[in-house]
């Protein structure tokens, strides 16, 4: 039978940050995935081209046109070991700000949105189960 820490200063501590880190990490999965909503509902698409790839495949630099401005680069990093160097990729990106754009696919926009939330749940989950199994 696994003994609960029992009031001790270290499992109090312990119970306290994942119930906290959790708590952040779900706050920030949520801020990242109004931002990601928000691109894809008031963005435009566009084609993009890869110039660069850095950090082992980690962040790719795409290239784009926006349809009132200059040629702009942004680096996007996350789920983009797939792509290679000259592909052409959807870009979406804010009008209102350019420099707000991202790669228009699935696991690119929502990739930390997902992960963030994930983590989240899973330390809080912890954490909050600590806290009850110490209360019985």
């Amino acid at each position: 039978m696994i003994t609960m820490h029992r009031m001790t200063k270290a499992g109090v501590l312990l119970e306290t940050l994942l119930l906290l880190a959790g708590l952040g990490l779900l706050v920030e999965s949520f801020m990242s995935g109004t931002a990601t909503y928000k691109l894809l509902n008031a963005g435009q698409a566009v084609e993009g081209l890869i110039t660069g790839v850095d950090n082992y495949g980690f962040s790719i630099f795409v290239q784009f046109t926006p349809s009132e401005g200059e040629p702009r680069v942004i680096q996007q990093d996350g789920f983009v070991f797939e792509y290679k160097m000259g592909e052409q990729v959807p870009v979406i990106y804010d009008p209102a700000n350019p420099a707000a754009a991202a790669v228009n696919d699935f696991g690119v926009l929502w990739f930390e949105t997902i992960c963030f939330g994930l983590g989240g749940f899973i330390a809080f989950v912890i954490g909050l189960r600590l806290r009850v199994g110490r209360s019985i």
